[in-house]
């Protein structure tokens, strides 16, 4: 039996929603629309190999794009390959779907929203696919988030990828300089050696001499100090290259210290930028995983007229302050803002002489981003009460990535787009 629901902000969605008694669709029977998103995101390259292979129609020389079209084209009737997905995704995400096919639209649309900011989606589309009360309107919203999404994290993908080249070259530079001080400073050592021994030559020397002398005192008679004056001015001499040699050994020593100082100066660099590299290459597979499956789609993409909560369309673009993060990568937050038509604003959360330039920035800002592991407690501190004193939105994020980020203000846009 049917029951009425909440209306909903979407132009066509309509108010009324299922028994959870009914059957859900079959995959042969899913919209066109969302059969290529389903297929992308719910199965994965290997699981759709496999079920074509099974059915007898995968070429040897076949690749994913052709595994991908099959699955596509041909499972819109009810055939063995369309029953193998359906079992497949079934046992795979029916746990999960089961219950958000009984929520009502409006309901359905939030839990949309929030599973696609989260970057987890997988059973929400698979349940929105099957759902049997599902409106043009609200799978047209659905296609254009995954759509939309392909296109900026291809975009991401880019500027990362770039970066990437970019920290290579730096890394190549510093483990030149790595090795050269590496060189320098066995030399260094090689020279204080030399020097030691050197030195413990001298000293042997001049102890000898010493011994020499003082016999040479007790056999002379007195006032024959003629050898005795010829040992001291020896001696004197020994001690002079003792000392010329001592200086030369302590200045080594300082120079294989500054060295020691800047080789570890340049591991830790190197070792900043590794992990940065690091870092932009698990976002650079974040969204390459993101875009698998979805990608082929790009052909069959129409206008979204203004449904998909993407568009993030603005008469007035906002403008957001970020504090902190890693000053490296001011240009990438750039990029990334002021390509959804925003304006950014930076400030790298150190308070020197010009205090009140932080507060300036805040003033102006529309939204204002603070990661927390990429600064001071004092700098998160004043953000907070600068943002309360002049009521100002504020984000403290858990890191500074340009993921992080770009979830924050996808965030922003679905609950401006909710009210």
């Amino acid at each position: 039996m049917l029951h009425k629901q909440k209306t909903t902000s979407l132009v066509g969605v309509p108010s009324v929603s299922v028994s959870p008694t009914i059957e859900p669709l079959r995959f042969s029977e899913i919209a066109s629309v969302l059969r290529c998103p389903v297929v992308g995101i719910c199965l994965t390259p290997a699981e759709q190999r496999k079920l074509v292979k099974k059915s007898g129609m995968l070429s040897t020389d076949a690749c994913a794009f052709d595994v991908h079209e099959i699955l596509v084209s041909i499972t819109d009737e009810d055939n063995s390959l369309s029953r193998r997905a359906d079992a497949l995704l079934r046992k795979k995400y029916d746990f999960q779907a089961a219950p958000l096919r009984e929520l009502d639209l409006l309901e359905f649309i939030k839990c949309w929203d929030m599973a696609f900011a989260s970057g987890s989606f997988a059973a929400v589309l698979w349940a929105a696919a099957t759902r049997r009360d599902m409106p043009l309107a609200l799978q047209r919203h659905i296609f254009g988030c995954v759509h939309m999404s392909m296109h900026d994290a291809l975009e991401k993908n880019l500027l990362i990828q770039e970066r990437l080249r970019t920290f290579r070259e730096e890394r190549l530079l510093a483990s030149e300089k790595f090795r050269e001080i590496k060189s320098r400073l066995a030399s260094a050592h090689k020279e204080i050696r030399n020097l030691k021994v050197d030195y413990a030559s001298l000293s042997r020397s001049q102890t000898l001499l010493n011994h020499e002398n003082q016999r040479l005192k007790e056999q002379s008679p007195s006032g024959d100090n003629s050898p005795s004056n010829s040992l001291k001015e020896e001696n004197s001499q020994l001690h002079l290259e003792l000392a010329e040699r001592t200086k030369e050994l302590h200045e080594a020593q300082s120079r294989t210290a500054l060295s020691e100082r800047q080789l570890a100066d340049t591991l830790e660099e190197i070792w900043e930028q590794r992990q940065f590299i690091q870092q932009l290459q698990e976002e650079l597979e974040q969204m390459a995983a993101s875009m698998a499956g979805c990608k082929e789609c790009a052909a069959e993409c129409k206008e979204c007229e203004g449904s998909c909560a993407q568009c993030e369309c603005s008469s007035c673009p906002r403008r957001i302050l970020i504090v902190g993060g890693m000053q490296r990568m001011e240009s990438l937050y750039r990029q990334l803002i002021e390509s959804k038509g925003d304006v950014l604003e930076y400030h790298d959360g150190y308070f020197g002489s010009g205090g009140n330039k932080l507060e300036n920035c805040l003033q102006r800002a529309d939204l204002v981003l603070c990661p927390v592991n990429c600064n001071s407690h004092r700098a998160c501190r004043t953000v907070k009460n600068l943002c309360k004193k002049h009521n100002k939105p504020v984000h403290m994020m858990e890191n500074f990535s340009l993921s992080a980020v770009s979830r924050v203000i996808f965030q922003e846009v679905s609950a401006t787009l909710q009210q």
